[in-house]
């Protein structure tokens, strides 16, 4: 598994998550969760322009780097099941099927429909999302 950003990458190399590329915003500097290491806590990790985020095991978000309109501080206290990052904001789907998003909201990527996605993808500016009958909606 592996992902990439606007100048950084991460990718998991046995069991361990290794990161690279510019780090101007602590974008590629994993942070330790329960005191594990090597991307051990991470179930998934997606990266924005110049931030990062990782899916834990127990389905909370950690991110980390430029914490731009607020898309690593402002992580909401749901439990996810995936979750995408855009160039400066992030959207999960949580346990109940709901979908959240935070961060920037210019040109409307972090309000999504009231409908319930099954998978979520992010852009630039844009995010788009599959419900359950195999609709797209971006």
């Amino acid at each position: 598994m592996a992902d990439v950003g606007g100048h950084h990458a991460c990718a998991w190399s046995r069991g361990e998550l290794s990161c690279w590329g510019r780090n101007d915003q602590g974008q590629i500097d994993v942070p330790q969760v329960d005191g594990k290491i090597n991307g051990e806590q991470y179930q998934q990790v997606v990266l924005g322009a110049n931030h990062s985020c990782g899916l834990l095991h127990d389905g909370g978000v950690e991110c980390w780097g430029d914490d731009r309109d607020g898309c690593v501080s402002a992580v909401p206290a749901e439990a996810f099941v995936s979750i995408t990052a855009g160039a400066d904001h992030n959207c999960g789907v949580t346990t109940l099927g709901t979908t959240l998003c935070w961060g920037s909201d210019a040109e409307g990527q972090s309000s999504p429909p009231s409908t319930g996605y099954t998978q979520l993808d992010a852009g630039n500016q844009f995010t788009c999302g599959i419900d359950d009958k195999g609709k797209v909606d971006c």
